[in-house]
């Protein structure tokens, strides 16, 4: 990278286990960031990182200014509303307004329209909402994040 590339990330989803991961690790490197959330009482105070919000998916108005600065936006996948590609789709829509030239989309293995979990649907959805924008993009797969606990033993009756 030369010296006048600018790179600001703009991260979505740092209250959350992945997003806060991403985002500590981004500033452990010392990269500029924009961290956008719903609730910025709730964001994270790091290093070369600006808060930004409230900024929900579906509210294009405060994503467009939450992203404005931004050169890339990771975008963690939305919880769960039953509009997650409309809601998807405006803060894509949101970053390519004010400039973002590459999005990296956080994605599940095995997304496709014919998953068996709901989720793998949608995220597939938003894969192709992407593929249709013509904006710089990296699908990032991962497998769930939601921890789960360790099977009960089980005890012999004899």
């Amino acid at each position: 990278m030369s010296e006048g590339d600018h790179v600001t990330v703009a991260v979505t989803g740092v209250t959350g286990a992945l997003g806060s991961r991403i985002a500590a690790r981004l500033a452990d490197r010392g990269v500029p960031q924009l961290l956008v959330g719903r609730r910025p009482d709730r964001l994270p105070e790091l290093p070369s990182a600006q808060r930004r919000g409230p900024a929900a998916y579906a509210d294009a108005s405060d994503m467009r200014e939450a992203l404005e600065g931004a050169s890339t936006l990771i975008l963690v996948s939305g919880h769960r509303t039953g509009r997650r590609l409309e809601e998807h789709a405006t803060a894509v829509e949101a970053a390519i307004a004010v400039g973002v030239n590459r999005v990296l989309y956080v994605s599940l293995i095995g997304a496709s329209p014919i998953a068996t979990y709901v989720n793998a649907r949608d995220q597939w959805l938003t894969e192709q909402f992407l593929a249709g924008t013509g904006i710089r993009h990296t699908v990032l797969g991962r497998a769930s994040t939601r921890r789960r606990r360790p099977p009960s033993p089980t005890r012999n009756s004899s």
